[in-house]
Formats: C-alpha cells, structure tokens, sequence
C-alpha cells in the first residue's frame, strides 16, 4: 500500500502535467473528470490536506508539482493534455520493473522522489534467482543462516544471552520458524535500547554482528559471481543478461517517462525500452563485498559499453542485506540502491535536469 507521502507526490506531478496551477482551485467533480475518474473524492481530499502541509514534505511537494509543469512544457506530446489516469494505487506485476504511476494518453510515467532504491526484491531473488534466470521466488530460505550460518548462530546465542526470555528456542533455525512475530517484534525492541545504551554487552554484540556482516557479505557476492558465470555458459545466457539490465536500469517493454526529484534535483528523462536498449548496449556486471560498511553490504560494479564503440560507462550499485524491523525480526530484505543521478547515465534521452 503506498503512503500518503508517495501518493501526493504522484499527484503533485499529475496536476502539473494537467497544467494546473493551484489543485485547490478545483472540485471533486471536477478533479475526477481530469482524472478520468481515478482520482476519488477521498483521495482528492486526503492530496490537499497532504499538499498543503507544513514543514520539508510541503517544499517536496512544491518541487515535485514544478517537475509536472515543466515536463508538460518539455515533451510536445505533453503540452495540451487536458485529462489523464492516475495509476500508482493499481497492483503491479510482480515481475514488473517500473512502476506505472501516471498514464498521459500513449506516454507512461513513473513518478521518483528522493530516492536511490532501483528495486526492492528479496536477496535470495536479487543474488541467486537473478544471475541464476530462474523464477523470483515468493518465499525462501533465511538469507542469513543460508550463506553464513555460524556467525549468524553465534550471534543468535549472544542474544538470547542478553535477554530475559527464556522461552526462546535453542538454535537459531527453530527461531525464524517458528516464533511467532510479536516475539520477534519483542526481541528487537529489547535488543535495541540495551545497545544504544553502549558498555561491554554492547561491544560484543556488535563485534559479533560485524563478523556476521562481513560472511554475509562475502558469501552473497560469491553466491552472485558463481550463479552468473554458470549462467553464462548456458543457452540462456541472453535471457540472463536481459533481465539483469531490466531490474538495475528499471528497463520496461515500452519507453516511458521517469521524472521527480534525484538526489535534490528535478529531473525528467525517457528510458529506452528493454529491446533498444539490448541492441544497442553490451555490459558487465561484477558483485564485491564491501566490509567497511558495518552492515551486510554488496557492491556492484556494472559497467555498459556501446554496441557500435565508444567509451564503456560505470554504473555503481549496492545492496543492503539487513533487517527492517530491528534485529531477529525476519527475514533480512535486499533494497538494490543506484550510486549515481539517473540523468547520468548515457542512454537516457534527458528532457531536463536541474
């Protein structure tokens, strides 16, 4: 479910489109027809209240509005349109790459605001299923105890040390199987106040979460560079490097329009489709752990050479394997971050930036 940040935002960049200056100029039956009816009276309300609140959200909102008034100006195709669809509330494919948040006629836009997250897929999904060509997979293994099973049992047994929860399981396993989860919920509220508040109990913990990081780290970048380099010897070694570039590049079927905010800049640029961008650009892809970071964290060296010469251009990526809901609270998430601004990148056709 999108938040009402995420929304506002798509809806600041389709009243500008729309060359509406001021939104709360108009009313429900009117804001509905510009939408072709998917913008509901309740969400229309819920946009003005959010638009117009105080603080950096409103400033965000602000520039994100000014992002769908030049974008109208930018594209000719964009310049008399009169109404359009609103589409980020509407399910995604789960194999979809990009998200479709507003549909102008023929032209597909995604709406980004302050954001380097290119994807957010499971590390199984991103560091086996990718380079391997097989099938994202809906559930999988605990990612910590699959790659560096030891140190993430030590540090299990350091915990359970530290708190006074004696129903806990034994082995690490048994733990993310079959504890409920307002007793993981429980777990990570008590773990995180004893560390904050620092001293012996403290250092080794992090100590023993530093060793855990590191064969994290190590382990997924040899599960990417292993799975990959079998992949490459297969038949489907094309299919392989297509769906790569897809999910690093948020690559779709069809151009579209990527426009917002990047990294404190407006920007609006069109992303090739899968196929010209396949046909015209050959790359390579390298995983390598970082172990200064402090946390489990892979690095990607991707770099993209011109089909027909010239200079080869790097594009940094990285991901964070890392629980989202405190320690021992499930399964660690991958997010695939972009070390870069998306206007750098030399296959973007740029309608502004800055």
């Amino acid at each position: 479910m999108p938040s009402s940040k995420t929304e506002t935002t798509e809806l600041a960049v389709a009243f500008g489109l729309l060359g509406i200056q001021e939104p709360d100029r108009l009313n429900e039956a009117e804001a509905a027809a510009r939408f072709n009816g998917t913008l509901t009276a309740e969400k229309f309300q819920a946009f003005l209240t959010e638009f117009d609140t105080r603080g950096a959200d409103r400033t965000l909102y602000r520039q994100m509005h000014a992002v769908g008034l030049r974008l109208r100006e930018a594209d000719p195709a964009l310049s008399s349109l009169g109404s359009l669809r609103w589409t980020g509330p509407e399910q995604q494919a789960s194999t979809a790459t990009m998200a479709r948040d507003i549909q102008a006629g023929y032209i597909s836009i995604s709406v980004k605001a302050q954001s380097d997250v290119v994807a957010n897929p499971s590390p199984y999904n991103l560091l086996r299923a990718l380079p391997s060509g097989e099938q994202p997979g809906s559930r999988s293994d605990h990612w910590y105890r699959s790659v560096a099973p030891v140190p993430y049992q030590a540090l299990y047994d350091l915990a359970r040390g530290l708190l006074n929860m004696p129903g806990l399981p034994d082995d690490v396993s048994a733990y993310d199987s079959e504890t409920s989860g307002a007793e993981r919920r429980e777990v990570a509220h008590r773990l995180g106040p004893l560390l904050i508040s620092g001293g012996e109990a403290a250092d080794r913990f992090q100590s023993a979460y530093l060793r855990l990081s590191r064969a994290v780290a190590i382990g997924s970048a040899d599960r990417f560079n292993a799975s990959l380099a079998r992949a490459m010897r297969t038949k489907h070694r094309s299919a392989v490097l297509e769906r790569i570039a897809q999910i690093f590049f948020r690559l779709d079927s069809a151009p579209y329009i990527l426009a917002g905010i990047d990294r404190g800049r407006p920007f609006a640029l069109r992303v090739p489709d899968i196929t010209t961008w396949c046909r015209e650009w050959s790359f390579e892809i390298r995983a390598h752990p970082d172990l200064s970071a402090g946390q489990p964290v892979v690095r990607f060296d991707f770099t993209a050479t011109p089909a027909r010469g010239g200079a080869a251009h790097l594009a940094p990526f990285h991901t964070q394997i890392r629980w989202s809901h405190g320690k021992f609270c499930g399964n660690p998430e991958g997010k695939l971050y972009k070390d870069f601004a998306w206007a750098d990148l030399p296959f973007m056709e740029v309608l502004f930036a800055g």
